[in-house]
């Protein structure tokens, strides 16, 4: 897919949009470099469609994270918020439960060596990502670095972040756990940091807040499936004792889940 192609994704404000001449520059370092195509077509690397099943849905028996029909579009989903909330070449960017690299792959190609870092419990999924979605030269000249703690350490990495992705974590994540994040976020972020978190809101005789301890849904300790709901008042309350704001993104919701956006309070 070409630059206008890919660019036509990425449906942003005028002054959110990184500048195809930038692109373009960008592009020139990684002439050998495929970059993510909109639509997940054959390869040398990917499984063979079997009987009814899609590809997505054959690779989904290993868990890639969610519905294979919203797999490339959720991947998509997590650069394009990322852009309208600032994302430069320079940016450094923590993506928290990165697993088999959803959008670490769009992320990734845009940013400078080393400014990729995922978080992830499940050292198969990384290692699957790796594999099926992102080029051995994309690897060797952007140099995304991992960890594979499941505490939600984000000091692991030695330097702070400008931008932290959280999608579909909070879906799942019990509130100690989102509370843990925030720390690490109030600790690690720049200034001027923000974090991108997807959740499923709750409502009263609707959708229940939840009030257990621990993650709910597939995981390294867990294949049963499912979400939980958060109440937003509780999230800004959480977000307040550390200093940060959170506030709801307005946009057209994937999967269900709408985007809370929390930053430093200056």
């Amino acid at each position: 897919m070409g630059i206008r192609g890919y660019f036509s994704l990425l449906l942003m404000p005028e002054d959110r949009r990184i500048s195809r001449k930038d692109f373009l520059m960008q592009r020139d370092k990684t002439t050998s470099v495929k970059f993510p195509k909109h639509d997940i077509t054959p390869s040398e690397t990917e499984p063979e469609t079997t009987g009814a099943l899609t590809k997505l849905e054959e690779w989904n028996k290993d868990f890639l994270g969610g519905p294979p029909e919203l797999f490339d579009r959720v991947g998509r989903e997590q650069l394009i918020v990322l852009l309208e909330h600032g994302l430069t070449f320079s940016s450094y960017v923590l993506d928290i439960g990165c697993g088999c690299l959803r959008g670490g792959r769009w992320i990734i190609p845009l940013l400078d060596k080393g400014h990729y870092c995922g978080v992830e419990p499940q050292p198969g999924m990384v290692s699957k990502g790796l594999k099926q979605f992102i080029d051995p030269d994309m690897l060797t000249l952007k140099e995304p670095k991992f960890d594979y703690n499941e505490r939600f350490d984000f000091s692991v990495f030695g330097h702070k972040f400008t931008h932290f992705m959280a999608r579909s974590i909070w879906s799942h994540a019990s509130k100690p756990q989102i509370e843990l994040m925030l720390d690490g976020v109030a600790a690690w972020g720049e200034p001027n940091s923000v974090l991108l978190a997807s959740f499923f809101r709750s409502f009263p005789l609707l959708r229940r807040d939840y009030q257990g301890h621990s993650w709910v849904g597939e995981s390294h300790e867990s294949e049963s499936v499912g979400v939980v709901a958060h109440d937003f008042k509780w999230i800004k309350r959480a977000c307040q004792q550390r200093g940060l704001s959170a506030s709801i993104m307005h946009r057209p919701r994937v999967g269900g889940q709408i985007w809370a956006v929390v930053r430093k309070v200056k």
